[in-house]
């Protein structure tokens, strides 16, 4: 075999290892069995009666794509989401399904976060079996802009900036 045979031999095996790892990691996180994986934490998620909004909390809603256009194919978009930061240093960040800012039924993702003048350290509850979740961000004036880590970007999490309300 000649060298570029090899290399497109070898490419085309690995592309193909690569894309059955990929489909075993959605299934074996989707099944009962974590052969061997440390065991997920449990879901943090909720589908109806989001966590309301005190009047302590701070609360920063999307403003615009801080990197790349938003794709909002998905139900729940990042146009339609929002940030709430709570006195306890805890924070939600809320997807909501319905159209609109009421917030009423959608996902959330629970977490702490440390907070100085100009930024914003994001740790999550949840995780992947790539690694943890990750996300930074700085604090301008009444805006947060948000970058993920490799890890929650790859999960379609899209960096943003986001505006305070309150």
């Amino acid at each position: 075999m000649k060298p570029y045979s090899i290399l497109v031999t070898l490419l085309m095996f690995l592309s193909t290892a690569v894309i059955v790892s990929c489909q075993k990691e959605k299934a074996m996180s989707s099944s009962s069995t974590n052969n061997g994986l440390p065991t997920p934490a449990p879901s943090n998620t909720i589908y109806s009666n989001l966590s309301p909004v005190s009047s302590t909390d701070q609360v920063y809603v999307f403003l615009t794509p801080s990197t790349f256009p938003i794709n909002c194919n998905n139900t729940y978009c990042t146009e339609r989401s929002r940030y709430i930061l709570h006195s306890d240093s805890s924070f939600l960040l809320q997807y909501n399904y319905d159209e609109g800012n009421d917030y009423r039924r959608g996902i959330q993702y629970k977490g702490r976060y440390a907070k100085t003048v100009t930024s914003a350290s994001f740790t999550w509850e949840g995780w992947s079996v790539a690694g943890p979740w990750g996300a930074i961000g700085t604090l301008r004036g009444d805006t947060l802009t948000v970058g993920y880590n490799t890890i929650m970007s790859l999960s379609d999490c899209e960096n943003a900036v986001y505006l305070r309300v309150r």
